[in-house]
Order: structure tokens, then C-alpha cells, then sequence
């Protein structure tokens, strides 16, 4: 079997992982137009879902720092909100 770890998603995977709930347009700036940046309301569902590990990106898809800790809480996904 599979092990989930640090996911956030619609169904319950178990612990260490977090229910988001389902698909909400509204967790991104203009998904519509392509862009995926969160909005307020994505900042606020996906903050601490994650966890920095050694070898992740250093930085998000604009360059934006990720924690740089390994075990740090980060946003999931591609894009840390300024």
C-alpha cells in the first residue's frame, strides 16, 4: 500500500495529512485567467499544511523564500502568499 504524508486533500488520508475539503475557486486569485496565486481565503486553508524538508525548492514558482528548516511548517502547494 501507499503511505500519505503531509497532504492536504479532500478525503481523509489519516494523520500528518490535513482535509482541505473540496475544489474551491476561491482559494486562488483568477483560476479562470490562470492564475493559481492563493487569495486570502487559500492562505488561510493551506498555511502550516506542509512541511519543509531537506531538498525541497528553496523557493516557490516566484521566487518567494520557503522556511529553509527541515520540519518547518510551509503553505502547500506552488505559492507562499506575501
Amino acid at each position: 500500500g501507499m503511505t500519505f504524508e503531509g497532504n492536504a486533500s479532500d478525503t481523509d488520508l489519516g494523520a500528518g495529512n490535513t482535509m482541505s475539503g473540496m475544489y474551491d475557486a476561491g482559494w486562488f486569485a483568477n483560476p479562470g485567467g490562470g492564475d493559481y496565486h492563493l487569495s486570502p481565503s487559500g492562505a488561510t486553508t493551506f498555511a502550516d499544511v506542509a512541511t519543509w524538508k531537506e531538498g525541497d525548492p528553496p523557493v516557490d514558482y516566484d521566487g518567494d523564500a520557503r522556511p529553509g528548516v527541515d520540519g518547518a511548517k510551509d503553505y502547500a502547494g506552488a505559492d507562499v502568499p506575501q
